[in-house]
């Protein structure tokens, strides 16, 4: 049985607003957090493109980029399915 879930670690860091409690963060990060998993639990089919050129990726996408790299280096092909 293939895997359908992950636990996600995020460590979370705050050098603004010192004087303002943290508990704003972690909410504000935990609704990026939803609707980001909103929109990856609907995907169909559940194809993660290898092939770094086939997404437009951005500074934030660099765990993503060396997990996809990981998957090619170990002889995945093009696509790799859940």
């Amino acid at each position: 049985m293939p895997a359908r879930r992950t636990r996600m670690f995020c460590p979370i860091a705050k050098n603004f607003d010192l004087d303002l409690p943290v508990q704003a963060t972690y909410d504000f990060n935990q609704q990026i957090f939803e609707e980001d998993r909103a929109i990856v639990e609907v995907q169909k089919p559940e194809n993660l493109p290898l092939d770094p050129k086939i997404e437009v990726n951005i500074l934030a996408d660099r765990s993503s980029v060396a997990y996809r790299r990981g998957l090619r280096d170990l002889g995945l092909s093009h696509f790799f399915t859940a």
